[in-house]
């Protein structure tokens, strides 16, 4: 492996740059590993700064980083998997998959490194984020689906339940264990099963 010269200068990123610099590896690191198995230390080693410069950017440490990893999440995916309600149901599940699916696609690391690991996270303040942010993801699939659903404790259960089997597909599909086709069947197909025959039961 090549290393870098002796003595060569570092290079002088401006503030946001350095800040989305170690939010880069942080999300390859904590989507490798545990959140718990993770330190600062380690994130900054990946991104090759100091500890006391992490610190200066997030001074709670991997906590403030994996707060702002959960914010981005919260603010990109509900808008991006929106979908018309206007479409035949069939058609309205498999538009929801794969807009979830494409935008998986482009923001993996921030999923893996977040969502991902599910209910694991040790810190109940840091689940509690993960744990919203998948409540928001519910209230977009009510209302792009109010025509079926209705927004009760047990609807909010049964997708709760899909949103488990949303994680382990996707986990397999960025794995290599599945294709995007096949993530998208099971997805699609699940989806419309909760949403029609589930949720509904639960209801009753």
């Amino acid at each position: 492996m090549l290393r870098p010269m002796a003595g060569r200068p570092k290079t002088r990123l401006a503030p946001d740059a350095r800040r989305e610099q170690i939010l880069e590896h942080a999300r390859r690191v904590f989507g490798a590993r545990s959140y718990e198995a993770v330190s600062a230390s380690e994130i900054a080693r990946a991104a090759g700064v100091t500890p006391a410069l992490v610190s200066h950017y997030f001074p709670g440490g991997k906590s403030d980083i994996f707060v702002t990893l959960v914010g981005e999440l919260r603010t990109q995916v509900v808008e991006a998997v929106r979908v018309d309600r206007e479409l035949p149901m069939r058609e309205r599940a498999a538009a929801s998959i794969e807009r979830w699916l494409t935008w998986l696609d482009a923001n993996r690391e921030t999923w893996l490194a977040t969502a991902a690991h599910g209910d694991a996270i040790a810190d109940p303040d840091l689940q509690r984020l993960v744990d919203d942010a998948r409540e928001l993801a519910i209230d977009g699939l009510v209302a792009d689906y109010g025509d079926v659903l209705i927004d009760l404790p047990s609807t909010r259960l049964a997708l709760r339940c899909w949103f488990g089997i949303n994680r382990a597909t996707c986990r397999a599909w960025l794995r290599g264990d599945a294709t995007r086709e096949q993530a998208a069947l099971i997805l699609a197909e699940t989806l419309q099963q909760v949403i029609t025959v589930v949720a509904p039961a639960l209801a009753r």
